[in-house]
């Protein structure tokens, strides 16, 4: 994983407890789960652009090995911006897991469209099947060929309203 991608994932971790101060994460806050020695060195990186409040523990030996911190008011305009406005490269995940267990009808998604397909075969075996007289369906299927030949119905239907007529009429 690049350091971007690492900077996008902590950095929404800390805009994700936002309202919490003195956050210390650990390697098994993150799926999947991110080295501690990553973290750490991360933070630092947002730190040094303002993005977190960052009190990091140092060693004289061994340089940085632990700290605290939350987001800053910055880092949470570069979160709710996508990142816009980072002074630093910044990837953030744009993937959602969802699990949906025993449903139906459901429709997960950004602006997508559930839709339903009935072909016209079906319809009109509908109509034959449906307990209406004859007189009855001869004029439902003469509108639904009235309907399907209209110009715009033939425009948005192109070349599948030629042999309609054959079907609804035999």
């Amino acid at each position: 994983m690049t350091d971007n991608e690492l900077r996008g994932l902590i950095l929404k971790k800390y805009y994700e407890k936002r309202r919490e101060q003195n956050l210390h994460f650990k390697s098994s806050d993150f799926t999947p789960p991110i080295p501690d020695k990553d973290i750490i060195y991360i933070s630092d990186q947002l730190a040094e652009h303002n993005l977190i409040h960052w009190n990091p523990i140092r060693t004289d030996s061994n340089g940085l090995i632990d700290g605290i911190g939350h987001i800053s008011a910055f880092g949470v305009d570069v979160v709710e911006n996508d990142g816009a406005d980072a002074p630093i490269k910044i990837t953030f995940d744009q993937s959602t897991h969802y699990s949906v267990h025993s449903s139906a009808n459901v429709q997960i998604g950004d602006a997508n469209v559930q839709g339903n397909s009935v072909n016209l075969n079906q319809i009109i075996e509908a109509i034959n099947n449906s307990d209406a007289s004859t007189k009855e369906k001869r004029e439902v299927k003469s509108r639904l060929s009235a309907f399907l030949k209209h110009p715009l119905v033939v425009t948005l239907l192109g070349k599948l309203v030629p042999s309609i007529d054959k079907m609804i009429m035999p």
